[in-house]
C-alpha cells in the first residue's frame, strides 16, 4: 500500500485500501456483516426449510433518511405502526459501511413487492436531495459504504450463483415498476451501472 495511503480492516476479511475506484476487497467465506439484528417477524416471511432458495437479482435501494444504520436495523426490529408498510431488507449499510443483517438471505425480505421471492435488499443509507425539504441537500453515499455494498452484493451472486449483470444487479425502481420510490436509488447517488461492474470485478477476483 503506497505510504499515506488509509487503509481498514473490515470483519469477514475484506480490506479497504484508498477510494472507491481503487479498493482491493477479497470475497470472504462468511457474509461480510458486522452486525445481526434481527428484523421484526412481520416484516419477512420464512424461504425454503429444506432447499436454498432462488435467488436472481439483487435489488440496491436508498433509505431517504440518515446515515446511521443501526437506526435503520432498530426501526426494522420493531413491528411496523398502524399506518405503517411492514418492509425491511436483508442488509443495511450505514455511511460508515457498517453492515447489518435483519434477515436471512435464505428468507424473505420485503422490500420490493413482486420481486421479494426471488432477490436479495441491500439497503445503502443515503438520501436524494429534497427529501427533508427545499434546502436539504441530500446525503449521497460514501465510497467506503459503495465498496461494501459491491461486496454484499458479490457475496450473493457467488452464493447463488446470479451472474452480475444490469438485469440481475438492479434498483428499486427496477425492480419493483409499481413503487411510489421512482428515484429509488439512483437520485440519491447510487450509480447502479458502476455496481454491476464492481460486482463482476469482484467475482473475477
Amino acid at each position: 500500500m503506497p505510504k499515506g495511503q488509509r487503509s481498514r480492516v473490515l470483519r469477514g476479511g475484506d480490506v479497504l485500501d484508498g477510494d472507491a475506484a481503487g479498493l482491493r476487497q477479497v470475497i470472504p467465506r462468511r457474509l461480510p456483516v458486522d452486525l445481526w439484528q434481527r428484523a421484526h417477524p412481520s416484516r419477512w416471511r420464512t424461504g425454503p426449510t429444506r432447499a436454498r432458495r432462488i435467488v436472481e437479482q439483487i435489488v440496491y435501494h436508498a433509505t431517504s433518511g440518515r446515515g446511521d444504520a443501526r437506526a435503520v436495523a432498530d426501526m426494522w426490529s420493531r413491528a411496523p405502526d398502524d399506518d405503517e408498510d411492514a418492509t425491511d431488507a436483508h442488509l443495511v449499510i450505514g455511511q460508515d459501511a457498517l453492515a447489518i443483517q435483519c434477515v436471512r438471505c435464505d428468507d424473505v425480505a420485503l422490500h420490493a413487492h413482486r420481486a421479494n421471492a426471488r432477490s436479495i435488499g441491500i439497503e445503502i443509507c443515503a438520501r436524494e436531495p429534497g427529501e427533508f425539504g427545499p434546502g436539504d441537500p441530500g446525503m449521497p453515499p460514501t465510497a467506503v459504504q459503495l465498496a461494501r455494498a459491491a461486496l454484499l452484493g458479490a457475496w450473493c451472486c457467488r452464493r447463488y450463483g446470479i451472474a452480475p449483470s444490469r438485469s440481475t444487479i438492479v434498483g428499486h425502481a427496477e425492480a419493483d415498476p409499481d413503487t411510489t420510490h421512482t428515484g429509488c436509488p439512483t437520485a440519491a447517488g447510487v450509480d447502479l451501472d458502476w455496481m454491476a461492474r464492481e460486482v463482476a470485478r469482484l467475482l473475477a477476483g
